[in-house]
């Protein structure tokens, strides 16, 4: 907001601003579009309150109604998340843009850039980094997950993404989880609100302390 104010015009943004503004448009257009085109019932306000609510777990319709499509859509949004410094989750919408510019830029030969300005080696690797982390802690709990409460991969898989980007959607009845189950979520969802990059960052911090 700082920025804006003192900017005023969106060339003179900061990366981040401009990554944020135009991500946040893009995560809000494009699904409500997808999300009606799919749910040819679903009303755009409806739509639109989803996807914005992608971070929050509010919601006006029931979500275990939609097709296997609409629910993978919803998916996808979780984990991407919202913005840097805001109560969402998910990987941020900053860390999904570097990626999608880093593989851009690979497969054209070049530098990686976003908006003509070079990222430095060290964002594409936090980035990068952000991203693995969030998928394999997906990966373990959904193993430990279907080994002791197999309810079904989309619901476990659903249910998992939802927990760590602290969204709070579910397709799985609680009367389907046992203790593990529940437990898993319950990690999946400290691991979240904490962030993956910021554990590891603790215990590497930790580590050089002790050496």
């Amino acid at each position: 907001i700082e920025d804006i104010k003192n900017a005023k015009r969106f060339s003179k943004f900061k990366l981040q601003t401009k990554i944020i503004i135009v991500g946040t448009l893009v995560m809000l257009i494009v699904p409500t579009i997808l999300f009606k085109l799919l749910e040819p019932d679903l009303s755009i306000i409806n739509g639109l309150f989803i996807t914005s609510a992608r971070s929050t777990g509010f919601n006006l319709v029931d979500v275990s109604s939609f097709s296997s499509a609409s629910q993978v859509l919803l998916m996808i949004i979780m984990f991407i998340g919202c913005s840097p410094a805001s109560t969402g989750g998910g990987v941020k919408l900053i860390s999904i843009a570097v990626i999608v510019a880093t593989i851009i830029s690979t497969l054209k030969g070049k530098e990686e850039i976003i908006f003509w300005r070079k990222i430095s080696n060290f964002t594409v690797r936090m980035a990068f980094t952000i991203f693995t982390l969030f998928a394999f802690a997906i990966f373990i709990a959904m193993i430990v997950f279907m080994n002791h409460n197999n309810i079904g991969i989309e619901k476990i898989l659903f249910d998992c993404i939802s927990a760590i980007s602290n969204t709070g959607f579910s397709l799985a009845d609680p009367s389907e989880l046992n203790s593990v189950g529940s437990s898993i979520l319950i990690v999946l969802m400290y691991i979240g609100r904490i962030g993956p990059l910021s554990l590891v960052l603790a215990f590497v911090h930790k580590d050089n302390r002790q050496k």
